[in-house]
């Protein structure tokens, strides 16, 4: 570079004379000066106040393809830099003498020629250099390429443009659809009300039949233009997709078989449906147990009319609504099963309404509707609960299908909820209730024991809840996954019994038709439950002895071994010590099933459960409108005093009893049974602390019957299971001997 403008003084910060503690001397500055400019990457041409080129840096030359004896000393008028330098250039005058002539920095864009024969744009800030006395010395010229960021400024207005123009693309095929929509509903109920009419003659018939097909074929045509125009709003996926042609073809007969069973339509045997244009079914639709509601909301109202008369004719209840707030409306007022929803509506989108309705009515099928759905818009409403996605114009067989589809839909969904709430109300409760000490001690050997594989025998007596305590145990070991078999022993013959425990081979004997599972089998890796395990006969334990010691049986008629992995958990309600003191229970089994022992204390000797257990048994009613039925003190009291020979099946039991007698919303002790209110009680008759002898109790259990049956002997005689005159004949006999101890 030309050292000549080492002679440049500058008014910037960089070049002061009067910093009283410069870094560098200013003579040294200025030496350093040129080496500075030379090395930006931007190019920098220098011109003096005489309009001379004085200075161009290394980036410049190298730029603009010229050497330094080509550019130093010319004119600016004559650089390449200046646009009058160009022919054709809009430019008036030269930047560097504007700001020579005028103090103030210029910026300007200017598309230069390349050696390619090409343009590049360059992008110049001038800057003025004042001397000492103010006056502008130089004026130095910083280029800057920038053709890259030019063309990329031009594909973004291009993209913009073209968005533009995707969004009034889809705007316009939205408002097309609409009409589209209408015209191809009133066709096909016309097609329908010609299949429907009489006394048209044929010549009539094929005219109108003509003018309807040239009608649907004009629609159809619109459809597939609204359909180019909208991929100019659908940006470009070169992807490919796969395709499950099973599930299509599956949607294919669900739609065929809705129109099989409406419309007179016969399958060839290579698939192709033949019918009549103008077959329609000759009787009314079938007959549905309940009318299904349906609301419509569009904002087309020609559209909305036609589909609601055709939805009408085919038994839905049809109610309209052509915005978001007048279906908000319909939906406080009343509940639908189902909702055909336009995406796109005057007061907001329908996919803001489809959130509230499954946030409200979960059960509801809601079946979004639009004349332009988007891929996003269709992920976003089956993302919220939407059962389909359907576009306009669609035509009313196949909405029909959709909307017959979604109400099964909803039907099967019903009836699962039903059955499961039903299974779980007579599936025995997971926890066994009860809040005694006697019942906490229970349920932490059952946690204990649980962890194991080891055999469990469950005693207590009949109702006492054995089963339920077999159930915990499964539930909390490793095998809760596996299946839980439940064998009544006492239910069964011998031969069958055996037959259900351990299978049979076809033709092992007379009505053995084919081969049987015995329940150890389907208990594999589970847990049998042998309940009543002392009815067994001598026969049935020994192979029950040979499977708990080896896991391995063989079925009725078989010869094979069978190897098994099953945890055996027995009950009974009998003295099984006993039982082999007499020989009817052996001795070696009884040890094999008593490894670890589970005792069930009886209700009478819990009776703080007695209150938890009635409240219970209540809120598991089967009778659903008592559930919330709640017991009086009164009532309460005589169940804690009840004895409960049957223990807990007895108080469950009774329970139902009374809510089915209970009118009210509070159980009283009228609503008990006449054997659980008069109980009678041993008290003590004075202070010695005397307990009443066998006559006195009976004489106070007779007049306690009787005085519930107001004096009625018939009545009590019969609670008390005698007749009548043996009823006073007692009576006077303990009457008599109360008065001669007395």
């Amino acid at each position: 570079m030309d050292t000549k403008i080492g002679r440049l003084h500058s008014s910037g910060p960089l070049l002061n004379p009067t910093d009283p503690s410069p870094r560098y001397d200013i003579e040294q500055v200025r030496q350093m000066l040129p080496q500075l400019i030379d090395g930006l990457i931007d190019a920098v041409l220098v011109v003096d106040r005489g309009q001379r080129v004085v200075a161009a840096n290394r980036s410049y030359l190298e730029t603009f393809g010229t050497g330094a004896e080509a550019v130093v000393g010319i004119s600016c008028h004559d650089s390449v830099a200046c646009p009058l330098s160009h022919p054709g250039s809009p430019a008036s005058a030269c930047p560097a003498c504007d700001v020579l002539a005028h103090r103030h920095p210029r910026k300007i864009v200017l598309a230069i020629p390349d050696a390619n024969g090409g343009q590049r744009h360059w992008e110049a800030s001038l800057n003025p250099v004042l001397d000492a006395r103010g006056e502008v010395s130089h004026v130095v010229e910083v280029w800057r390429d920038i053709t890259d960021r030019s063309q990329l400024e031009g594909q973004l207005a291009h993209s913009e443009r073209l968005a533009s123009l995707g969004v009034l693309a889809a705007g316009v095929a939205h408002e097309i659809n609409h009409p589209l929509a209408a015209i191809l509903a009133g066709v096909e109920s016309l097609k329908r009300w010609l299949g429907r009419a009489r006394g048209l003659d044929s010549e009539e018939f094929r005219d109108v039949s003509e003018v309807l097909d040239i009608l649907e074929r004009q629609t159809q045509r619109g459809r597939e233009i609204t359909d180019k125009l909208l991929l100019l709003a659908q940006p470009y996926s070169g992807a490919s997709t796969w395709v499950d042609v099973n599930r299509a073809g599956r949607d294919t007969l669900a739609l065929l078989d809705y129109q099989l069973r409406k419309q007179n339509v016969t399958v060839d045997s290579r698939g192709a449906a033949h019918a009549s244009p103008w077959s329609c079914p000759t009787t009314e639709p079938e007959a549905r147990v309940a009318e299904i509601t349906l609301l419509l909301v569009d904002d087309e109202e020609s559209f909305r009319k036609l589909v609601s008369k055709e939805l009408e004719r085919a038994g839905y209840r049809v109610s309209g609504a052509g915005s978001l707030d007048e279906a908000r409306r319909l939906l406080v007022k009343q509940a639908f099963h189902l909702v055909l929803l336009d995406v796109r509506l005057p007061d907001g989108s329908g996919l803001d309404l489809l959130g509230e309705i499954k946030e409200s009515a979960p059960q509801t099928e809601v079946l979004m509707l639009t004349a332009y759905g988007t891929i996003e818009e269709a992920i976003r409403a089956m993302k919220l609960g939407a059962l389909d996605f359907l576009t306009k114009p669609c035509k009313l067989a196949e909405l029909e299908a959709v909307l017959e589809k979604a109400f099964q839909r909803q039907n099967l969904q019903r009836s699962h909820t039903a059955l499961e709430r039903e299974v779980e109300r007579l599936q025995p409760t997971e926890r066994f209730i009860g809040s005694t000490p006697q019942i906490r001690e229970l349920l932490d050997m059952v946690a204990r024991v649980a962890d194991t594989d080891s055999t469990v025998l469950i005693r207590g007596e009949s109702g006492a809840g054995k089963e339920l305590v077999a159930r915990a145990v499964h539930r909390q070991s490793r095998r809760s996954r596996q299946p839980f078999v439940v064998v009544d022993c006492a239910s069964l013959h011998e031969n069958l019994l055996q037959s259900e425990l351990f299978g049979h081979e076809k033709g092992a004997y007379t009505g053995a038709i084919r081969l049987k599972h015995g329940l150890f089998e389907v208990a594999d890796r589970g847990t049998i439950f042998l309940d009543e395990i002392g009815e067994l006969t001598p026969q049935l334990q020994v192979k029950l002895l040979r499977v708990l010691e080896t896991g391995v049986f063989r079925r009725v008629g078989g010869t094979a071994d069978i190897k098994v992995d099953v945890r055996v958990i027995a009950a009974t309600n009998r003295s099984l010590e006993q039982m082999m003191k007499e020989g009817h229970f052996r001795e070696d089994l009884y040890y094999r099933l008593n490894v670890f022992s589970l005792h069930i204390p009886p209700l009478r000797e819990r009776r703080d459960d007695v209150p938890v257990l009635a409240e219970h048994f209540i809120r598991n009613s089967s009778i659903a409108p008592k559930r919330s039925t709640r017991i009086s003190e009164a009532a309460m009291s005589v169940l804690r005093r009840y004895a409960w020979p049957g223990n807990v099946r007895e108080l469950e039991n009774l329970i139902e009893r009374a809510l089915i007698l209970c009118d009210g919303g509070v159980l009283e002790p009228d609503h008990l049974p006449m054997g659980v209110r008069v109980t009678p009680q041993f008290t003590q008759d004075d202070e010695s602390g005397r307990l009443p002898t066998l006559e006195e109790v009976e004489l106070r259990y007779i007049r306690r019957v009787l005085e519930e049956c107001k004096g009625h002997r018939h009545k009590a005689a019969s609670i008390l299971g005698i007749s009548e005159r043996n009823l006073y004949r007692r009576l006077k006999e303990l009457e008599a001997e109360q008065a001669a101890s007395s």
